[in-house]
């Protein structure tokens, strides 16, 4: 499941004055698309995609979600495909309690994924019995498909999705 699909599914609240933050934007697939539905969207990307936010309601800044410093929590956190890199205790500098986040961790076979970023079936029940007294997990998946990366080349996923709740 997408995440725009996920915040419909889960995020209650009307799109007025709830804030996003699309971690690893590249060029703003998801979000613009959030921008058009009413959400307040701050994207932020280590590369430039400057480009691809001209014209957009999409606050877009290029910095690393490590070098970013943020004014304000969000009430919703993307994290596709960028979670495995980065340390998972820096996201609560972003998130408190009500606040959703959506991400994705490789499983063993991902084409992306090495020792240090995937994980296989024990470590993921380990991570969710890890995180079940702060967050309450909405959505989980274990997804396996093939398809292209976004420099169109063909791509292996194995991938993991969560839309998990602060709840203390």
């Amino acid at each position: 499941m997408q995440p725009i699909q996920l915040i419909k599914k889960y995020f209650s609240k009307n799109s007025a004055n709830v804030t996003v933050l699309d971690i690893g934007a590249r060029d703003g697939e998801i979000a613009k698309k959030l921008a058009e539905f009413g959400y307040e969207v701050t994207a932020i990307d280590k590369d430039d995609f400057s480009k691809d936010f001209k014209n957009t309601q999409v606050t877009f800044l290029q910095t690393s979600f490590e070098e970013y410093e943020p004014s304000q929590n969000f009430d919703i956190v993307i994290a596709k495909n960028v979670l495995p890199f980065m340390q998972k205790e820096m996201l609560d500098k972003v998130l408190t309690t009500g606040n959703f986040i959506i991400f994705n961790l490789w499983g063993k076979g991902h084409e992306w994924a090495n020792f240090n970023n995937s994980f296989d079936q024990s470590e993921i029940t380990q991570f969710k019995d890890s995180i079940s007294k702060t967050f309450k997990i909405h959505y989980f998946a274990d997804e396996k498909f093939a398809t292209k990366s976004y420099k169109n080349e063909p791509v292996f996923w194995h991938q993991y999705t969560f839309c998990i709740e602060k709840v203390l």
